[in-house]
């Protein structure tokens, strides 16, 4: 200000661009300054200032805070207290010390387990269900009980087969005692007859001759010789039919033969309705229940037999690498933690982009169902 008199009233007006800060003192008027401050606040920015008339003005710099250094303060208490919230909560760990070693590589591929033999059993007679003995993953033994179907129809015809043979029997035994015996009884009266009609006819003769009869009787007597030995080639056949190694014991022997098949297959038929399993192994499948109608050449479970299994899998040419023959990779299933004791066998084809990698178990490893368990 070029002019002007200390301590005499004055008119300041501040134009500011930017945040003021404005400090009101409430001391004493002892202290000899007193400010009264009127904001004029408008859309310029212009803040007006206008003292008290009659009270002098205390000239010099006006003491005040930062706002930054609030602000910092705020934000390293919030700070202190969220590192310290964070701390609390972290687990102790221990830490091991860093060594120089080599790096397991893991190569994940999609493989297949298989058994040395899958069986697929049906039935060989139509049928009803009436019991399916397991379950999908059971364990089974040699000729265990899988399926049962209904068996009540081929009992009777069981039944009527053991019938046809008994009395086939019982035709042999008839036989025996009564046709043979009486096929040469039949033979010793037939020849009886022959000799009588033969020593008639020759006294018939005989009177002819004399003139005591005449000639009719003599052809009478030679018609019943002709009948007795035509009676007795009868007997003499007929004998010889009803002989051990004749034709009417052979016949009676083939309808024995004959009701004993019959036996035989209704047996056979009754025993297929018992589906047993053919060895040892693993109920992979089962597609069958009570009530279904089964027929021949449909499938109703399947079974995987015991024995060494093999792991197949697809390995690209950039993996194979890490695989020998004969090698001790041990493969491990991904839902599984334990690896499987097992050495890769072969590769094939070896100049593909994709061979098929197979292992087979050691001899440290032998359970088959383990190795289903891990599919």
């Amino acid at each position: 200000m070029p002019t002007g008199v200390f301590g005499a009233m004055m008119q300041v007006e501040l134009v500011n661009d930017g945040p003021v800060t404005i400090l009101l003192d409430s001391r004493a008027e002892s202290d000899g300054v007193v400010i009264d401050v009127t904001d004029r606040l408008s859309r310029s920015g212009i803040i007006g200032a206008t003292p008290a008339r009659g009270r002098p003005c205390r000239h010099g710099p006006v003491p005040h805070s930062s706002p930054r250094l609030a602000v910092a303060v705020v934000l390293a208490v919030v700070v202190a207290t969220g590192w310290f919230l964070y701390t609390r909560n972290i687990p102790l760990v221990e830490v091991a010390p860093v060594r120089s070693g080599r790096l397991a590589q893991t190569v994940v591929v999609s493989g297949r387990v298989l058994a040395p033999a899958k069986v697929d059993i049906g039935a060989t007679i139509t049928g009803r269900v009436l019991r399916v003995a397991v379950d999908d993953g059971a364990k089974v033994a040699a000729n265990a009980l899988l399926i049962e179907l209904e068996r009540s129809e081929l009992e009777a015809a069981l039944a009527q087969a053991r019938a046809t043979e008994r009395a086939a029997q019982t035709r042999i035994a008839q036989w025996r005692e009564v046709a043979a015996p009486n096929a040469r009884e039949l033979v010793t009266q037939a020849e009886a007859n022959l000799r009588v009609a033969e020593r008639d006819l020759a006294r018939q003769e005989d009177l002819v001759g004399r003139k005591f009869v005449a000639e009719a009787r003599v052809d009478e007597a030679r018609r019943a010789v002709e009948v007795a030995r035509s009676q007795v080639a009868t007997a003499r056949s007929t004998a010889a039919a009803n002989r051990p190694e004749g034709a009417e014991r052979q016949l009676l022997e083939d309808q024995l033969a004959q009701s004993r098949a019959a036996r035989i297959a209704a047996e056979a038929k009754l025993d297929q309705t018992r589906i047993l399993a053919p060895a040892n192994g693993v109920v992979l499948d089962r597609a069958v229940e009570p009530g279904d109608i089964v027929q021949p050449a449909k499938r109703l479970m399947t079974i995987a037999l015991d024995g060494a299994t093999r792991l197949t899998a697809l390995i690209d040419e950039k993996n194979l690498g890490v695989l020998t023959i004969a090698s001790g990779r041990s493969p491990r299933p991904t839902r599984s933690r334990a690896s499987v004791s097992r050495r890769c066998s072969s590769t094939s084809p070896p100049g593909s982009m994709r061979s098929a990698a197979r292992w087979r178990p050691s001899s440290r490893w032998r359970s088959p169902r383990h190795s289903c368990a891990r599919t």
